[in-house]
């Protein structure tokens, strides 16, 4: 039957009416047992003794004493070995009795103590299926009366007690010597998680005590004053540990010694004191995570409190050396006065403003920190957490970028930087004013500068490269803010990070209109010089044609003339003879160098022994080196040397190297040397002489059209000046080349290089 509520000031009153009766009842109560020692002992209440044995080599010591100290003498009996053994071996509870022998206590106290019966309870206490202690109460067993040793009135709550019981906060519970709950109010059954005090009463109180706090709770129990709270762990029925603080005072129960405890749940304070504890070492590890550098200094007298790992690296002075000293006299501030400053203007009140902070490492490394400082409070005083940031690498990059911006500012390229979309973040002067517009203009009207193509597949091509990260290199025509049509010359590049992500575009625009119009009259120059080159060319194959016809008729008389003429004008034959075929080798000459630079000189391989256009041309010139005294020789290990080649211009090569060696040689040797190449694909031509040589500094020009050393009226060779002008020009166009070695005053060699074979190859 549930009782009615009652009101709670009606509660209160008779609370405070069963204090004062229990009060005065108290005080009757000794005033009757007044000289009584035992009434007073049991009116204080009987002291148990709550002891832990752990195992330990084969035998039983007292939790937290030394092995070596012996068990106390109830404990070294026979009996009491026997019980141990039958507890641990069993897993049950035991009693049983033994004396404590008057003998074991002082003097003073021997006599008057005599001996005393105990009563001992062992229960064991297993955990991960062993036995780990043996929980034992003693106390002096009872007798049914005298001697101050009568049961006490049962001092169990009931009736009006029990309403009041249950109406308090803290959860109260009597245990008895035996560690059995006799009793539990509505707190303590809510604590231990049961819904009624049946399911919690006759319950060992180990089982709900957490098995890693026993030492605890008997620890407490040994304890000279109980009266003290002492916290630890319970385990709920539902398996949900708490933490609480308990109280326990002694009692008699039923005339049996008790524990009378009351506990408090101090789950939610503890909980806030683990959140307090993790929230301290989350910060401390924050702290000394953080890439920042963090001090901690007290803003009355500058003294560092705390600074991190980031703080040491920055500074280069271990952290245990910065703490305990004023921060601002550190020696690695380059202005303290700053660093004063910044201290105290946190305390002044006001927004702290980032600075800039000059540092020298011990090493004499500088480096720059761009640092804040804000007001704290730690134990009410006042305190300034300064966090710094490294910026000397940030700090040198940036100069380097101003330095690059300046050169990219003064530079008459025009460049901008472009988003990877085709936008433009950045423009230098030369661009603006070369599209005619500012780059915010440029993104919003054409959507970047590629739409400022003129060409179709130019802009589609710029695209592609831009999308795909490619390079392109190329002149177009950019439409400018006026729409007049502007030749560049654009550069574009991608600008990848270290993971080869594109990140940027760079175009580099170069104004070409002053470079088209010089390319446009080097055209037409070079149209002109051509047309000029082929009129040239035409005239001298006509005047050549023209003056060659007659000559080679007045070359034709001179032989008839020399048969019919006295002998003493035969010498003025052959100097028409000698100044016509000079005249006649000019003239082929002139033919020739206007063939090959009109390109019309077509060449007609056929198969040749170069040893015999040797031998014809030797023969040919040799009355001349006869007449000059010369000796003029072939030198080759082979009689004939056959090659695919034009025998006309090949008579003509060997023919003006030959000429022109009798014309600077008076005396020594002229010596044509042959010779095939090791694989058979070219043939070697030397023409070396003892004549006068060349100056080094006139070999670069021998080959020049109309160059000869010596000129002017007073030279002292003749000679138009186009024999090795021509011979080198017929060499390369027979596919061979032709090199020159000489030394003034000792003599000249040519080293002619020809291919064996010139037919056109399938």
């Amino acid at each position: 039957m549930e009782r009615p509520p009652k009101d709670a000031a009606a509660l209160r009153a008779e609370v405070v009416r069963l204090r004062d009766e229990l009060q005065e009842a108290e005080a009757r109560l000794r005033a009757a047992t007044a000289g009584q020692k035992g009434w007073q002992r049991v009116l204080q209440g009987p002291r148990y003794h709550t002891f832990c044995l752990e195992p330990t080599n084969d035998a039983w010591r007292l939790l937290g004493v030394a092995s070596s100290n012996a068990l106390p003498p109830f404990l070294r009996t026979n009996r009491a070995a026997n019980a141990m053994h039958q507890a641990a071996e069993s897993r049950q509870v035991v009693t049983f009795t033994s004396t404590s022998r008057a003998d074991s206590a002082p003097d003073h106290r021997r006599a008057a103590q005599g001996d005393t019966t105990l009563r001992v309870r062992l229960e064991p206490v297993v955990q991960s299926g062993a036995v780990r202690w043996l929980v034992g109460v003693a106390h002096p067993a009872l007798s049914p009366g005298g001697d101050g040793h009568a049961p006490a009135v049962s001092s169990g709550p009931a009736g009006r007690s029990t309403e009041v019981m249950d109406l308090l906060p803290d959860a109260v519970t009597i245990v008895t010597a035996t560690h059995k709950i006799v009793y539990a109010n509505a707190a303590c059954t809510h604590l231990l998680g049961a819904d009624r005090p049946a399911a919690v009463v006759g319950q060992s109180v180990w089982e709900f005590i957490h098995p890693d706090d026993l030492p605890t709770v008997l620890a407490h129990l040994n304890a000279d004053d109980r009266r003290r709270s002492v916290q630890y762990r319970i385990q709920r029925l539902d398996g949900e540990e708490r933490v609480v603080e308990t109280v326990m005072v002694p009692i008699l129960h039923d005339g049996q010694p008790a524990m009378l405890s009351t506990a408090r749940d101090m789950s939610h304070q503890h909980h806030m004191r683990r959140a307090l504890t993790n929230t301290q070492d989350l910060f401390h590890h924050i702290f000394e995570a953080v890439p920042a550098a963090l001090v901690l200094a007290r803003t009355d007298d500058g003294i560092c409190v705390d600074a991190n790992a980031a703080f040491a690296e920055l500074t280069g002075c271990p952290t245990d050396q910065v703490t305990g000293r004023q921060l601002e006299r550190c020696d690695f501030w380059r202005d303290p006065d700053a660093v004063r400053r910044l201290l105290h203007q946190p305390a002044n009140g006001g927004p702290m403003a980032p600075t800039y902070l000059h540092l020298r490492r011990p090493g004499g490394e500088p480096r720059v920190a761009i640092g804040t400082f804000e007001a704290v409070t730690l134990r009410g005083k006042p305190h300034a957490l300064g966090v710094l940031l490294d910026i000397t690498d940030g700090e040198r990059t940036r100069r380097q970028l101003l330095q690059i911006s300046k050169a990219v500012e003064s530079t008459s390229d025009a460049v901008a930087l472009l988003e990877p979309t085709g936008r433009v973040t950045y423009q230098n002067a030369a661009f603006s004013e070369l599209v005619g517009c500012d780059a915010a203009t440029l993104n919003e009207t054409h959507g970047g500068p590629a739409a400022l193509i003129g060409e179709q597949k130019a802009e589609a091509a710029v695209r592609a490269a831009m999308n795909g990260g490619h390079s392109w290199r190329g002149d177009l025509e950019l439409h400018g803010a006026d729409d007049a049509p502007v030749p560049v010359a654009l550069r574009v590049d991608s600008v990848r990070d270290d993971t080869g992500t594109i990140v940027g575009i760079v175009w580099i625009l170069s104004d070409v209109s002053e470079r088209r119009a010089v390319e446009q009259q080097l055209i037409a120059a070079k149209e002109r010089a051509e047309e000029a080159s082929r009129i040239k060319s035409a005239i001298l194959t006509n005047i050549t044609h023209e003056v060659r016809t007659p000559l080679t008729v007045i070359l034709g008389f001179t032989s008839i003339m020399r048969k019919g003429i006295s002998a003493k004008y035969e010498r003025f034959v052959d100097l028409i003879e000698r100044s016509g075929q000079r005249l006649l080798l000019t003239l082929d000459s002139m033919l020739d160098l206007a063939q090959l630079e009109a390109g019309t000189l077509a060449l007609s391989p056929e198969p040749v022994n170069l040893v015999e256009v040797a031998h014809g041309v030797i023969d040919t010139l040799q009355p001349l080196a006869d007449q000059k005294g010369i000796d003029l020789r072939l030198r080759t290990v082979q009689k004939a040397m056959p090659a695919y080649q034009d025998h006309r211009l090949l008579v003509r090569v060997v023919h003006n190297l030959l000429d022109n060696a009798l014309k600077f040689t008076t005396d020594g040797y002229i010596e044509v040397a042959l010779r095939r190449s090791d694989d058979g694909t070219a043939v070697h031509l030397t023409v070396e002489d003892t004549g006068v040589g060349i100056d080094a500094s006139f070999v670069t020009h021998i080959f020049d059209e109309f160059a000869q050393e010596s000129s002017g009226l007073e030279r002292s060779y003749q000679g138009s000046g186009l024999g090795l002008t021509v011979s080198r020009r017929l060499i390369e166009r027979v596919g061979g080349r032709i090199q020159v070695d000489s030394t003034k005053g000792e003599g000249t060699t040519f080293h002619v290089t020809l291919p064996v074979d010139i037919r056109p190859q399938d």
